[in-house]
Protein backbone atom coordinates (compact mmCIF):
# COMPACT_ATOMS: atom_id res chain seq x y z
CA UNK A 1 0.00 0.00 0.00
CA UNK A 2 1.35 3.25 -1.05
CA UNK A 3 1.93 6.03 1.44
CA UNK A 4 -0.51 8.15 0.53
CA UNK A 5 -3.45 5.30 0.44
CA UNK A 6 -2.77 4.84 4.18
CA UNK A 7 -5.81 4.85 6.26
CA UNK A 8 -4.86 8.16 8.78
CA UNK A 9 -4.10 7.67 12.68
CA UNK A 10 -6.91 8.10 14.63
CA UNK A 11 -7.36 12.02 15.32
CA UNK A 12 -5.38 12.03 12.38
CA UNK A 13 -2.15 11.90 14.22
CA UNK A 14 0.31 8.95 14.91
CA UNK A 15 1.82 9.47 17.95
CA UNK A 16 5.04 8.36 18.74
CA UNK A 17 6.07 9.16 22.60
CA UNK A 18 9.42 6.30 22.65
CA UNK A 19 11.81 7.85 23.76
CA UNK A 20 15.25 8.68 20.89
CA UNK A 21 17.86 5.58 21.44
CA UNK A 22 20.39 8.44 21.49
CA UNK A 23 18.90 10.02 25.02
CA UNK A 24 18.15 6.64 26.31
CA UNK A 25 21.27 6.31 28.68
CA UNK A 26 20.96 10.12 29.65
CA UNK A 27 17.07 10.29 30.52
CA UNK A 28 17.91 6.48 32.11
CA UNK A 29 20.55 8.15 34.57
CA UNK A 30 17.99 11.35 35.42
CA UNK A 31 15.12 9.08 36.25
CA UNK A 32 16.96 7.77 39.16
CA UNK A 33 16.61 10.86 40.90
CA UNK A 34 12.69 11.65 39.98
CA UNK A 35 10.22 10.69 42.50
CA UNK A 36 8.52 7.15 42.02
CA UNK A 37 4.86 5.64 41.15
CA UNK A 38 4.07 2.13 40.97
CA UNK A 39 1.77 1.47 38.06
CA UNK A 40 -1.21 -1.25 37.87
CA UNK A 41 -1.30 -4.15 35.19
CA UNK A 42 -3.99 -2.37 33.52
CA UNK A 43 -1.70 0.75 33.77
CA UNK A 44 1.14 -0.85 32.26
CA UNK A 45 -0.76 -1.95 29.51
CA UNK A 46 -2.13 1.50 28.70
CA UNK A 47 0.92 3.00 29.00
CA UNK A 48 2.84 0.47 26.38
CA UNK A 49 0.56 1.36 23.84
CA UNK A 50 0.50 5.00 24.70
CA UNK A 51 4.21 4.53 23.91
CA UNK A 52 3.91 3.09 20.42
CA UNK A 53 1.00 5.46 19.18
CA UNK A 54 -1.95 2.79 19.56
CA UNK A 55 -4.00 4.88 21.44
CA UNK A 56 -3.50 8.03 19.10
CA UNK A 57 -4.12 10.81 19.30
CA UNK A 58 -3.60 10.30 23.16
CA UNK A 59 0.00 11.65 24.41
CA UNK A 60 -0.68 10.81 27.62
CA UNK A 61 -2.71 9.98 30.76
CA UNK A 62 -5.92 12.11 30.35
CA UNK A 63 -6.65 15.14 32.84
CA UNK A 64 -9.69 15.42 34.56
CA UNK A 65 -11.12 17.26 32.14
CA UNK A 66 -10.50 14.92 29.01
CA UNK A 67 -12.05 12.48 31.65
CA UNK A 68 -15.16 14.31 32.29
CA UNK A 69 -15.23 14.92 28.04
CA UNK A 70 -15.49 11.16 27.98
CA UNK A 71 -18.12 10.96 30.13
CA UNK A 72 -20.43 13.36 29.29
CA UNK A 73 -20.28 13.25 25.37
CA UNK A 74 -17.70 10.46 24.46
CA UNK A 75 -15.57 12.52 22.60
CA UNK A 76 -11.88 14.38 23.61
CA UNK A 77 -12.11 18.36 24.31
CA UNK A 78 -10.62 18.41 20.88
CA UNK A 79 -13.83 16.89 19.30
CA UNK A 80 -11.88 13.71 18.49
CA UNK A 81 -14.36 10.66 19.44
CA UNK A 82 -13.03 8.73 22.54
CA UNK A 83 -15.55 6.31 24.44
CA UNK A 84 -13.07 5.12 27.13
CA UNK A 85 -11.12 7.15 29.82
CA UNK A 86 -7.43 6.30 29.53
CA UNK A 87 -6.44 7.18 33.13
CA UNK A 88 -3.47 6.76 35.95
CA UNK A 89 -4.83 6.11 39.83
CA UNK A 90 -2.74 8.44 42.12
CA UNK A 91 -3.93 8.36 46.10
CA UNK A 92 -3.29 11.42 48.59
CA UNK A 93 -0.58 9.97 50.32
CA UNK A 94 1.62 9.48 46.75
CA UNK A 95 0.06 13.15 45.54
CA UNK A 96 1.63 14.60 48.58
CA UNK A 97 4.83 13.20 48.27
CA UNK A 98 5.14 13.97 44.64
CA UNK A 99 4.41 17.66 45.17
CA UNK A 100 5.01 19.52 42.12
CA UNK A 101 7.07 17.01 40.53
CA UNK A 102 7.41 17.67 36.58
CA UNK A 103 8.87 14.40 36.28
CA UNK A 104 8.17 10.84 37.99
CA UNK A 105 9.72 7.58 37.06
CA UNK A 106 7.08 4.48 36.88
CA UNK A 107 7.52 1.41 38.49
CA UNK A 108 6.75 -1.80 37.60
CA UNK A 109 3.46 -3.58 38.92
CA UNK A 110 5.77 -4.94 41.23
CA UNK A 111 7.71 -1.71 42.26
CA UNK A 112 11.29 -3.91 42.17
CA UNK A 113 12.60 -1.75 39.04
CA UNK A 114 11.52 1.14 36.81
CA UNK A 115 9.46 0.37 33.53
CA UNK A 116 11.31 0.26 30.52
CA UNK A 117 10.24 0.16 26.80
CA UNK A 118 13.37 -1.30 24.79
CA UNK A 119 13.69 -1.01 20.78
CA UNK A 120 11.44 -3.46 18.74
CA UNK A 121 14.88 -4.76 17.71
CA UNK A 122 18.31 -5.67 18.93
CA UNK A 123 21.66 -6.19 17.16
CA UNK A 124 24.96 -6.96 18.05
CA UNK A 125 28.39 -8.45 16.03
CA UNK A 126 30.71 -11.08 17.32
CA UNK A 127 33.10 -10.84 17.88
CA UNK A 128 33.12 -7.47 19.25
CA UNK A 129 36.75 -7.02 19.13
CA UNK A 130 38.93 -8.45 17.00
CA UNK A 131 43.21 -8.48 15.85
CA UNK A 132 44.13 -8.45 12.13
CA UNK A 133 47.65 -8.86 11.33
CA UNK A 134 48.18 -6.20 8.65
CA UNK A 135 50.00 -9.05 5.91
CA UNK A 136 46.30 -10.43 6.36
CA UNK A 137 45.44 -10.95 2.40
CA UNK A 138 42.31 -13.49 2.76
CA UNK A 139 38.58 -12.78 4.42
CA UNK A 140 37.27 -12.49 8.37
CA UNK A 141 34.19 -13.95 9.46
CA UNK A 142 31.69 -12.10 11.07
CA UNK A 143 28.43 -12.49 12.95
CA UNK A 144 25.16 -10.56 13.19
CA UNK A 145 22.74 -11.61 16.10
CA UNK A 146 19.18 -9.71 15.19
CA UNK A 147 16.57 -10.23 18.13
CA UNK A 148 12.83 -9.08 17.44
CA UNK A 149 11.37 -8.16 21.20
CA UNK A 150 8.09 -7.35 19.24
CA UNK A 151 5.67 -9.15 17.44
CA UNK A 152 7.86 -10.93 14.53
CA UNK A 153 9.22 -9.20 11.26
CA UNK A 154 10.97 -9.35 8.47
CA UNK A 155 14.77 -7.59 8.27
CA UNK A 156 17.49 -6.38 6.38
CA UNK A 157 20.92 -6.81 8.01
CA UNK A 158 24.28 -5.29 6.39
CA UNK A 159 27.39 -4.17 7.14
CA UNK A 160 28.80 -0.95 7.33
CA UNK A 161 32.79 -1.33 6.52
CA UNK A 162 35.85 0.74 5.84
CA UNK A 163 36.54 2.50 3.03
CA UNK A 164 37.90 -0.14 0.35
CA UNK A 165 36.88 -3.13 2.29
CA UNK A 166 33.73 -5.37 1.01
CA UNK A 167 31.57 -7.54 2.71
CA UNK A 168 29.64 -10.68 1.18
CA UNK A 169 27.25 -10.15 1.34
CA UNK A 170 26.15 -7.19 0.59
CA UNK A 171 23.01 -7.24 2.98
CA UNK A 172 21.36 -10.46 4.35
CA UNK A 173 16.98 -10.69 4.73
CA UNK A 174 16.27 -12.79 7.84
CA UNK A 175 12.11 -13.46 9.05
CA UNK A 176 13.05 -12.60 13.19
CA UNK A 177 10.50 -14.48 14.95
CA UNK A 178 8.78 -12.51 18.08
CA UNK A 179 11.30 -13.08 20.92
CA UNK A 180 13.83 -14.95 19.17
CA UNK A 181 17.34 -14.14 17.51
CA UNK A 182 19.07 -15.32 14.31
CA UNK A 183 22.14 -14.89 12.90
CA UNK A 184 23.22 -13.31 9.37
CA UNK A 185 27.00 -14.88 8.40
CA UNK A 186 29.69 -12.38 6.44
CA UNK A 187 33.10 -12.75 4.92
CA UNK A 188 34.74 -8.79 5.26
CA UNK A 189 37.17 -8.62 2.70
CA UNK A 190 39.98 -5.76 4.13
CA UNK A 191 42.06 -4.11 1.44
CA UNK A 192 45.51 -2.90 2.50
CA UNK A 193 46.40 -2.80 5.68
CA UNK A 194 48.13 -0.34 7.96
CA UNK A 195 48.92 -0.62 12.02
CA UNK A 196 45.60 1.29 13.90
CA UNK A 197 42.20 1.31 14.78
CA UNK A 198 39.07 0.82 12.12
CA UNK A 199 35.27 -0.89 13.18
CA UNK A 200 32.92 -2.75 11.53
CA UNK A 201 29.05 -1.49 11.98
CA UNK A 202 26.09 -3.34 11.44
CA UNK A 203 22.80 -1.99 10.73
CA UNK A 204 19.04 -3.58 10.50
CA UNK A 205 16.43 -2.07 8.73
CA UNK A 206 12.61 -3.47 9.17
CA UNK A 207 9.99 -0.96 7.35
CA UNK A 208 11.08 2.41 7.50
CA UNK A 209 13.43 2.42 10.48
CA UNK A 210 16.88 1.32 11.09
CA UNK A 211 18.34 -0.18 14.12
CA UNK A 212 22.12 -0.26 14.69
CA UNK A 213 22.57 -1.02 18.62
CA UNK A 214 22.08 -4.37 21.01
CA UNK A 215 19.44 -4.15 23.37
CA UNK A 216 20.16 -5.94 26.64
CA UNK A 217 18.30 -6.17 30.27
CA UNK A 218 20.95 -7.30 33.17
CA UNK A 219 19.10 -8.26 36.35
CA UNK A 220 20.22 -9.10 40.22
CA UNK A 221 18.22 -9.68 42.58
CA UNK A 222 20.61 -7.75 45.01
CA UNK A 223 21.19 -5.19 42.59
CA UNK A 224 17.97 -4.64 40.91
CA UNK A 225 17.74 -4.49 37.07
CA UNK A 226 19.24 -2.10 34.39
CA UNK A 227 18.83 -1.60 30.51
CA UNK A 228 22.39 -1.74 28.70
CA UNK A 229 22.61 -0.18 24.87
CA UNK A 230 25.98 -0.55 22.96
CA UNK A 231 26.46 0.01 19.79
CA UNK A 232 26.50 -2.99 17.11
CA UNK A 233 30.46 -2.13 16.27
CA UNK A 234 33.40 -5.15 15.59
CA UNK A 235 35.88 -2.84 16.97
CA UNK A 236 38.76 -3.73 15.28
CA UNK A 237 42.91 -3.40 15.89
CA UNK A 238 45.05 -4.08 13.07
CA UNK A 239 48.88 -4.59 14.58
CA UNK A 240 52.19 -5.21 12.04
CA UNK A 241 52.68 -8.68 13.67
CA UNK A 242 54.78 -11.36 12.27
CA UNK A 243 53.40 -14.97 12.57
CA UNK A 244 55.55 -18.15 12.89
CA UNK A 245 53.98 -20.59 10.96
CA UNK A 246 55.33 -24.17 12.33
CA UNK A 247 54.39 -23.35 16.18
CA UNK A 248 51.46 -25.24 18.08
CA UNK A 249 50.05 -24.23 20.81
CA UNK A 250 48.10 -25.73 23.58
CA UNK A 251 46.39 -23.97 25.67
CA UNK A 252 45.30 -24.50 29.54
CA UNK A 253 42.77 -22.42 30.83
CA UNK A 254 42.91 -21.04 34.44
CA UNK A 255 39.96 -18.50 35.53
CA UNK A 256 39.67 -17.42 32.25
CA UNK A 257 40.61 -14.76 29.55
CA UNK A 258 40.41 -13.76 26.24
CA UNK A 259 43.89 -14.80 24.77
CA UNK A 260 43.71 -17.89 23.08
CA UNK A 261 40.87 -16.24 21.08
CA UNK A 262 43.19 -12.97 20.32
CA UNK A 263 45.90 -15.65 19.17
CA UNK A 264 43.39 -17.45 16.77
CA UNK A 265 42.71 -14.30 15.01
CA UNK A 266 45.84 -13.27 14.43
CA UNK A 267 46.19 -16.84 12.95
CA UNK A 268 48.04 -18.67 15.27
CA UNK A 269 47.35 -22.36 15.75
CA UNK A 270 45.80 -22.70 19.48
CA UNK A 271 44.41 -26.02 20.84
CA UNK A 272 42.71 -25.95 24.12
CA UNK A 273 44.01 -28.33 26.51
CA UNK A 274 40.86 -29.08 29.27
CA UNK A 275 43.47 -29.22 32.65
CA UNK A 276 41.13 -32.67 33.49
CA UNK A 277 42.78 -33.99 30.56
CA UNK A 278 46.00 -32.94 30.94
CA UNK A 279 47.18 -36.32 32.53
CA UNK A 280 46.38 -38.39 29.26
CA UNK A 281 47.03 -35.17 26.68
CA UNK A 282 49.75 -35.94 24.32
CA UNK A 283 52.18 -33.06 25.02
CA UNK A 284 54.40 -33.73 22.36
CA UNK A 285 52.46 -32.46 18.99
CA UNK A 286 53.08 -29.27 21.31
CA UNK A 287 55.95 -27.13 20.76
CA UNK A 288 54.72 -24.07 23.45
CA UNK A 289 52.02 -24.66 26.33
CA UNK A 290 50.70 -21.67 27.67
CA UNK A 291 49.08 -21.95 31.16
CA UNK A 292 46.03 -19.51 31.67
CA UNK A 293 46.10 -16.51 34.75
CA UNK A 294 45.63 -18.48 37.96
CA UNK A 295 45.74 -21.98 36.32
CA UNK A 296 47.05 -23.27 39.71
CA UNK A 297 44.55 -21.46 42.01
CA UNK A 298 41.84 -22.75 40.01
CA UNK A 299 42.71 -25.85 38.02
CA UNK A 300 43.74 -29.28 39.94
CA UNK A 301 44.42 -31.06 37.16
CA UNK A 302 47.61 -28.42 36.25
CA UNK A 303 48.57 -29.09 40.02
CA UNK A 304 48.66 -33.00 40.05
CA UNK A 305 50.20 -33.23 36.33
CA UNK A 306 53.05 -30.01 37.11
CA UNK A 307 55.53 -32.59 36.83
CA UNK A 308 54.57 -33.52 33.39
CA UNK A 309 54.70 -30.29 32.69
CA UNK A 310 58.38 -29.40 33.58
CA UNK A 311 59.09 -32.92 31.63
CA UNK A 312 57.27 -31.55 28.63
CA UNK A 313 59.76 -28.53 29.20
CA UNK A 314 62.98 -30.51 29.88
CA UNK A 315 62.73 -32.65 26.57
CA UNK A 316 62.50 -29.59 24.56
CA UNK A 317 58.87 -27.95 24.73
CA UNK A 318 58.17 -24.19 25.92
CA UNK A 319 56.06 -23.18 29.01
CA UNK A 320 54.67 -19.96 29.24
CA UNK A 321 53.04 -19.60 33.01
CA UNK A 322 50.53 -16.50 33.91
CA UNK A 323 50.20 -14.74 37.17
CA UNK A 324 49.27 -16.96 39.89
CA UNK A 325 48.14 -15.67 43.30
CA UNK A 326 49.31 -16.52 46.94
CA UNK A 327 45.79 -18.26 47.92
CA UNK A 328 43.75 -15.88 47.60
CA UNK A 329 39.97 -15.55 46.93
CA UNK A 330 39.47 -17.96 49.42
CA UNK A 331 41.60 -20.35 47.41
CA UNK A 332 44.12 -22.51 49.94
CA UNK A 333 46.93 -23.32 47.25
CA UNK A 334 50.05 -21.36 47.98
CA UNK A 335 52.00 -21.16 44.87
CA UNK A 336 55.25 -21.06 46.83
CA UNK A 337 54.44 -23.48 49.32
CA UNK A 338 53.67 -26.18 45.77
CA UNK A 339 57.50 -25.39 44.36
CA UNK A 340 55.66 -25.43 40.70
CA UNK A 341 58.67 -23.96 39.10
CA UNK A 342 61.71 -25.64 37.59
CA UNK A 343 64.41 -23.86 40.21
CA UNK A 344 63.29 -22.27 43.73
CA UNK A 345 61.17 -18.54 43.46
CA UNK A 346 59.42 -16.86 45.69
CA UNK A 347 55.97 -15.33 43.86
CA UNK A 348 55.23 -11.89 46.11
CA UNK A 349 52.21 -9.45 45.52
CA UNK A 350 53.92 -7.28 44.21
CA UNK A 351 52.93 -5.66 41.10
CA UNK A 352 52.82 -1.96 38.93
CA UNK A 353 49.51 -0.74 38.74
CA UNK A 354 50.11 2.31 36.62
CA UNK A 355 49.87 0.87 33.22
CA UNK A 356 52.10 4.35 32.22
CA UNK A 357 54.92 3.20 34.12
CA UNK A 358 58.72 2.94 32.42
CA UNK A 359 59.09 -0.17 31.26
CA UNK A 360 63.23 -0.98 30.78
CA UNK A 361 64.45 -4.25 29.18
CA UNK A 362 67.25 -5.63 31.18
CA UNK A 363 68.52 -8.42 28.20
CA UNK A 364 68.20 -6.62 25.34
CA UNK A 365 70.17 -9.05 23.09
CA UNK A 366 67.40 -11.73 24.29
CA UNK A 367 66.01 -13.89 21.62
CA UNK A 368 62.46 -12.96 22.77
CA UNK A 369 63.19 -9.36 21.77
CA UNK A 370 64.01 -9.97 18.66
CA UNK A 371 61.91 -13.24 16.65
CA UNK A 372 59.80 -13.11 15.08
CA UNK A 373 59.60 -9.58 15.91
CA UNK A 374 61.05 -6.87 16.96
CA UNK A 375 60.17 -5.45 20.73
CA UNK A 376 61.09 -1.78 21.13
CA UNK A 377 60.10 0.82 23.52
CA UNK A 378 57.00 1.66 21.71
CA UNK A 379 55.70 -1.49 22.21
CA UNK A 380 55.07 -0.90 25.41
CA UNK A 381 53.08 2.50 24.83
CA UNK A 382 48.90 2.05 24.47
CA UNK A 383 49.05 -0.66 27.25
CA UNK A 384 46.19 -0.49 29.75
CA UNK A 385 44.67 -0.66 33.16
CA UNK A 386 47.92 -2.16 35.01
CA UNK A 387 51.50 -3.45 34.05
CA UNK A 388 51.50 -6.29 35.97
CA UNK A 389 50.50 -8.31 38.66
CA UNK A 390 52.04 -10.76 41.32
CA UNK A 391 55.59 -10.18 40.28
CA UNK A 392 58.01 -12.77 41.24
CA UNK A 393 60.32 -11.37 44.55
CA UNK A 394 63.51 -13.43 44.67
CA UNK A 395 64.70 -16.01 42.06
CA UNK A 396 67.45 -18.38 41.71
CA UNK A 397 70.03 -17.20 39.61
CA UNK A 398 69.09 -20.17 36.81
CA UNK A 399 66.44 -17.07 36.22
CA UNK A 400 66.92 -14.56 33.46
CA UNK A 401 64.44 -10.96 34.68
CA UNK A 402 63.91 -9.64 31.48
CA UNK A 403 62.02 -6.64 31.82
CA UNK A 404 62.25 -4.10 34.63
CA UNK A 405 58.91 -2.13 35.98
CA UNK A 406 57.80 -0.04 38.97
CA UNK A 407 54.91 2.96 40.03
CA UNK A 408 55.98 6.17 40.54
CA UNK A 409 58.27 6.14 43.96
CA UNK A 410 58.22 2.12 44.90
CA UNK A 411 61.72 0.31 44.37
CA UNK A 412 62.23 -2.09 41.17
CA UNK A 413 60.40 -4.33 40.45
CA UNK A 414 62.43 -6.92 37.83
CA UNK A 415 60.32 -10.41 38.60
CA UNK A 416 57.65 -9.74 36.03
CA UNK A 417 58.77 -11.62 33.10
CA UNK A 418 61.72 -14.16 33.81
CA UNK A 419 62.85 -16.63 31.72
CA UNK A 420 65.08 -20.27 32.64
CA UNK A 421 66.35 -23.16 30.12
CA UNK A 422 65.41 -26.55 31.73
CA UNK A 423 67.16 -29.66 30.30
CA UNK A 424 66.30 -29.00 26.30
CA UNK A 425 63.20 -26.28 26.62
CA UNK A 426 62.57 -23.23 27.83
CA UNK A 427 60.56 -22.05 30.83
CA UNK A 428 59.17 -18.46 31.54
CA UNK A 429 56.82 -16.80 33.91
CA UNK A 430 55.25 -13.45 33.42
CA UNK A 431 53.31 -11.17 35.76
CA UNK A 432 52.78 -9.00 33.25
CA UNK A 433 49.10 -8.50 32.25
CA UNK A 434 48.61 -9.88 29.09
CA UNK A 435 44.84 -11.02 29.76
CA UNK A 436 43.78 -7.11 29.62
CA UNK A 437 46.22 -6.18 27.23
CA UNK A 438 45.69 -8.88 24.27
CA UNK A 439 41.67 -8.46 24.08
CA UNK A 440 42.07 -4.63 24.46
CA UNK A 441 44.23 -4.79 21.56
CA UNK A 442 47.41 -3.51 22.28
CA UNK A 443 49.42 -3.93 19.54
CA UNK A 444 53.12 -3.77 21.75
CA UNK A 445 51.53 -6.63 23.75
CA UNK A 446 50.67 -8.41 21.07
CA UNK A 447 53.71 -8.39 20.09
CA UNK A 448 55.90 -9.18 22.88
CA UNK A 449 53.12 -12.52 23.85
CA UNK A 450 53.64 -13.91 20.16
CA UNK A 451 57.28 -13.56 21.01
CA UNK A 452 57.10 -15.57 24.00
CA UNK A 453 55.18 -17.90 22.78
CA UNK A 454 57.41 -18.82 19.57
CA UNK A 455 60.74 -17.45 19.95
CA UNK A 456 63.71 -19.43 19.46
Amino acid sequence: MLDHDTIPAHGGELVDLLVPEEDRDKLGGESEHFPKLRVSRRELSDLEMLAVGALSPLRGFQREDEYRSILESMHLTSGVPWTIPVTFSVDDEELKRIGRAEAVTLLGPTGEHPLAIGPKFSIALSPSNSVIPSDKRVSTSVTATARDQSSGSEAQIALNVPNGWRAEPAHESLEIPKDESKDASFQVFPSKLEEGQTHIRAELTSGKKAYGEEYTVVTREDLGTFYYYQPAVQRMSVVDVKIPKDVKIGYIMGAGDNIPTVLEQIGMNVTMIPADKLASEDLSKYQTIVLGIRAYDTQKGVIDNNKRLLDFVKNGGRLVVQYNTLGSFGVPIDFNSGKYTPYPATLSRARVSVEEAPVGILDPANPIFHSPNEITQKDFEGWVQERGLYFMSQWDSNFTPLLESHDPGEGEQKGGLLVAHYGKGTYIYTGYAFFRQLPARVPGAVRLFVNLVSSR
